[in-house]
């Protein structure tokens, strides 16, 4: 047998932006570290980053066809927008009636071609593939049955549309148990015109039974979720794997110099927040932080600075409440200056699966107040990294916070146990170990699989006869 290293191919619908797209590139890079040889595929490729290849759009040769899908992917790397809707969408079911068609009747769209030649973008061909985020329009998901049939396929969820009719999370329906249909709203995120949501569920149904699937899920929330859908009859082997972050990063460091740094007033007594848009973010509350942070203001005469890092916008002073809008940050390190120079982090949400931004500000010593929804109350250990309070309630989010502000030993002891506490279960060493543990646990199941399959199935299979190195 030859020593040769792992080969793996993940597959997300980005490589940088958003929660899920961060770890699926922080771990592709750590792959290549430990010399695994690695790719991520992805639907945009803006950058020449290793490792790094764009999924095809493979358009009709018609010219006006061509034009926009032009206008598509525009769309998409720049994020086109009028008002709440995306122009990227648009500009597709313009382009291509089938998509308009899809559209019109609340079906979800899988009519992607360039799906089938993920195997093809890569120099050899990998022993396992690694697919992540399947949503926002550029995954045929029909070739689930195709290529979990070819190699070991692995899913990671990071929210539940896979097991939904429509939506990425469902809050209080559970008709996703059942079959979907009479959707009580089919605006959540990917919203669909019309209520197709059966007909959606009953056909990701079909596609879930003639594949093989492995399943990992950062929160045993999420993977009780999916142990009870329509994954479960696909699903060969299953794990819990904590996200993880750089600590090398995001890491204690001395406050003072942290907000000299950022220009922050060294007296301030200061509250952060770190996600994406927040004010149109239909996962988080910030309407409950807000009203949390004017709270604690009204009963305090000191100084109250609210940095808010994810959204543009205005500032706004009211008394002595100063709230600072901060567009997102690329650069990691001054993310983490953020998490460093602040007394408390808040994280307020409707739904949420397991917030990397809550890991980020635990491994830089913050307390953290969040609502007990999601995967959350595994990511904190409720009066000794932080503090769990019901979903909306901003009278017990202030509670805490003035707690925290009043009584400085606490807010110490809280921030010396969050930055242990990360340090020990959610670095980025620990949850690549884990994959690498559980690729070559599938890849011995993998090669026993000719044990139960028919021979006429085993046409297509590929079989491990090999050693790993890396």
């Amino acid at each position: 047998m030859v020593e040769r290293p792992l080969r793996i191919l993940q597959v997300n619908h980005l490589h940088k932006e958003g929660g899920a797209a961060q770890v699926s590139w922080i771990f592709h890079q750590a792959l290549l570290r430990r010399s695994v040889d690695a790719w991520l595929a992805v639907p945009h490729r803006e950058s020449q980053y290793t490792g790094l290849v764009e999924i095809p759009d493979v358009s009709s040769r018609k010219p006006y066809r061509k034009v926009f899908t032009y206008l598509t992917n525009q769309a998409q790397k720049r994020n086109w927008h009028i008002g709440s809707k995306t122009l990227a969408g648009l500009f597709r079911r313009i382009g291509d009636p089938r998509h308009y068609w899809n559209y019109y009747w609340g079906r979800e769209d899988f009519n992607f071609p360039g799906t089938w030649q993920i195997l093809n973008l890569i120099p050899r061909f990998p022993d396992l593939i690694h697919l992540h985020n399947l949503h926002k329009d550029y995954f045929d998901l029909r070739y689930l049955q195709e290529v979990s049939w070819r190699l070991p396929t692995v899913l990671t969820l990071h929210d539940a549309w896979l097991l939904s009719g429509h939506c990425a999370h469902s809050f209080e329906c559970e008709r996703w148990k059942t079959g979907c249909g009479m959707c009580p709203d089919l605006t959540i995120y990917p919203e669909i015109k019309r209520d197709a949501t059966a007909y959606n569920w009953k056909r990701k149904q079909n596609i879930y039974e003639k594949s093989l699937l492995y399943l990992a899920c950062p929160s045993q929330w999420l993977m009780n979720k999916a142990e009870a859908s329509i994954l479960k009859p696909s699903l060969q082997i299953s794990r819990v794997i904590p996200n993880g972050i750089d600590l090398s990063i995001y890491k204690p460091a001395d406050q003072k110099l942290a907000r000299a740094a950022l220009d922050l007033p060294q007296d301030a007594r200061i509250v952060l927040a770190v996600g994406n848009s927040f004010k149109n973010n239909p996962w988080k509350d910030y309407s409950a932080m807000e009203a949390a942070v004017r709270l604690v203001g009204i009963e305090n005469d000191k100084k109250l600075l609210f940095l808010v890092v994810g959204q543009g916008s205005s500032n706004e002073v009211n008394n002595n409440i100063e709230t600072r809008f901060i567009p997102a940050q690329n650069d990691p390190g001054r993310v983490a200056l953020y998490y460093q120079s602040t007394d408390i982090y808040i994280h307020a949400a409707r739904a949420d699966t397991f917030p990397t931004t809550v890991l980020e500000a635990l491994a830089c010593g913050c307390p953290v107040i969040a609502t007990r929804v999601g995967g959350i109350p595994e990511q904190i250990l409720d009066g000794e990294t932080g503090f769990l309070v019901p979903p909306g309630d901003a009278v017990a989010l202030s509670s805490y916070i003035k707690l925290l502000f009043d009584d400085k030993d606490l807010r110490d002891r809280l921030a010396f146990n969050a930055a242990e506490y990360a340090e020990r279960n959610f670095s980025l060493d620990k949850m690549v170990d884990a994959y690498l543990a559980y690729y070559n646990e599938i890849l011995q199941h993998w090669s026993g699989i000719t044990k139960t399959i028919p021979g006429s199935a085993k046409r297509h299979l590929r079989l491990p006869n090999y050693n790993f190195s890396g």
